[in-house]
């Protein structure tokens, strides 16, 4: 970020003679992509009073190479923005939101340095701007990155009126790795896919996101049902791999005008299989009346049992490799076995798995 009133005092104050009387002046400028407001505000005014621009933050797109750099974060309108992680030579346009708001009073999810464009409140509210345009286009075109110069991109569309408020969820595999890393950073993971499975009346019309490891949140902001439970699965995928090593499971109860961020447990190369007689769909027989135990044992990729269990609860076999297991399941009245099941169950990484049975 670079601040012109910052900028023209360094060069007024940097003067100075050298010994074979060159007279240099400021610094060398740097080589940067910047975005100012006198370039798109129009005859929005910057100012404190209220429904005028306070602040705003740019994203800027590599044209060349169709790559986007993170988000500038908020800063004030009186301010322009410089982006130096650029190509000389690549071409560079950006988009611009706008807000009526300090920029003191907002903050990118994940953190000052997550390079987010979806900003919050303090009390966890998102925030939309109040006006959005971009820049970069028409007959001005993309700015084009030069050596040692600050080129700024003109050419900005005119302000367009925004909403004010959001509801929004986010969901970040990041807060789920536990003890694993991403394989840039010498890990095991590469790729997590974030998939809802259950929202408002059991279902979660939302799409699926595949991130790579480490990359920002996704945000979910269309369709997002206030006071809702929204549950969502992760798989996580090392590269090459078209199986899933490894799998989670997120949870988040939406809030109206707020970015609620979703509780996930940490990423895992196990599953769980659950037993329980309330959830056989064949038994025959009543809890408490017919039967008051039960027991498991299963083969599959390792050997799992559960060691006799009240029939009114339900036994969690864990932790399980990956993969289809298959076993017996007998119920017991006061000691005696009273039938036997044939069950099975498929594993998955970081998910919950109903023993199925049949019983003879």
């Amino acid at each position: 970020m670079l601040s012109r009133a910052l900028l023209l005092a360094g060069l007024a104050g940097a003067s100075a003679c050298s010994d074979d009387d060159e007279t240099l002046i400021g610094e060398p400028p740097p080589t940067e992509i910047a975005v100012d407001p006198l370039e798109f505000l129009g005859g929005i005014p910057c100012s404190e009073d209220q429904g005028a621009a306070k602040s705003f933050l740019a994203v800027v797109t590599d044209e060349t190479e169709g790559f986007t750099l993170a988000a500038s974060g908020p800063v004030p309108c009186s301010s322009r923005v410089a982006f130096r992680y650029v190509v000389i030579g690549h071409a560079y346009s950006a988009e611009v939101d706008v807000y009526d708001r300090a920029p003191g009073e907002l903050f990118p999810v994940g953190g000052a340095n997550s390079g987010s464009r979806v900003v919050v409140d303090a009390q966890g509210a998102v925030v939309a701007p109040r006006w959005r345009t971009r820049c970069g286009t028409g007959v001005s075109g993309p700015a084009v990155a030069v050596d040692d110069t600050s080129v700024v991109v003109a050419g900005c569309e005119a302000l367009q009126e925004q909403g004010t408020s959001i509801t929004a969820l986010v969901v970040d595999p990041n807060d789920a790795l536990g003890s694993l890393t991403c394989e840039d950073a010498g890990g095991e993971i590469d790729a997590v896919r974030v998939s809802a499975v259950t929202g408002p009346e059991g279902e979660a019309p939302l799409p699926t996101v595949t991130l790579g490891c480490g990359a920002e949140p996704v945000t979910f902001d269309e369709g997002i049902v206030p006071g809702a439970l929204y549950t969502f699965r992760l798989e996580a995928f090392a590269s090459g791999a078209e199986m899933a090593g490894w799998g989670s499971e997120c949870v988040v109860v939406a809030a109206e005008g707020v970015a609620r961020r979703a509780s996930c447990e940490p990423l895992t190369d196990r599953g769980t299989i659950r037993a329980s007689i309330a959830e056989l769909t064949e038994p025959g027989f009543l809890c408490g009346v017919d039967i008051d135990s039960f027991d498991v044992s299963l083969d599959g990729p390792s050997e799992l049992s559960a060691p006799r269990t009240a029939c009114d609860r339900a036994a969690l076999l864990s932790p399980a490799l990956p993969g289809r297991y298959e076993g017996t399941l007998r119920t017991f009245e006061n000691g005696t076995v009273e039938s036997t099941a044939a069950c099975v169950a498929e594993v998955v990484p970081g998910a919950t798995t109903a023993l199925t049975c049949s019983f003879d």
